[in-house]
């Protein structure tokens, strides 16, 4: 399903209907919101919607893939898988929720949510805090400039 559509999903609709929606999340995606923190990715997003009491919608966000960002060690992209299912609350804009975690407010006119922050949230959340590549895989010259090793060669050449 278009990505886009992720802007304005009708829970009641898809509550009803129960049908589970498929998104591609691509580097379009996450460079087309207001972020720093990942460059890029490849990532299925599965949003189920089930309407509970009083209005109150469960969406569950099931995300799968690849995601880049920057290596906390050498500054370079690393790529890393992540796997994350996490179920929201969605409710209309309603000052009762306000400031909670798990909340999502929707327009009170209507039942349509966008979903796109939501979702970078929660598989942003599921990254772990330090961000490396595996071992061997760091850019060389970074992490010698790092630890202060500079190859004099070149340091005589800058000069």
């Amino acid at each position: 399903m278009d990505v886009t559509m992720l802007q304005r999903i009708d829970l009641r609709r898809v509550s009803e209907t129960h049908e589970a929606l498929n998104f591609s999340l691509d580097a379009a995606f996450f460079q087309s919101l207001d972020q720093t923190e990942i460059l890029g990715g490849d990532v299925s997003l599965t949003v189920t919607v089930r309407q509970t009491a009083g209005g109150i919608y469960q969406v569950q966000l099931y995300a799968q893939g690849v995601v880049m960002t920057q290596c906390h060690r050498c500054l370079d992209p690393v790529s890393l898988p992540i796997e994350v299912d996490e179920t929201l609350r969605a409710v209309h804009d309603d000052e009762d929720f306000a400031g909670e975690a798990d909340i999502l407010l929707t327009d009170r006119l209507s039942d349509n949510a966008d979903l796109r922050w939501a979702a970078y949230e929660v598989i942003e959340t599921s990254l772990p805090i330090m961000r490396y590549h595996v071992d061997g895989e760091c850019n060389p010259d970074m992490l010698a400039r790092i630890s202060g090793v500079v190859d004099t060669t070149a340091q005589k050449e800058i000069n």
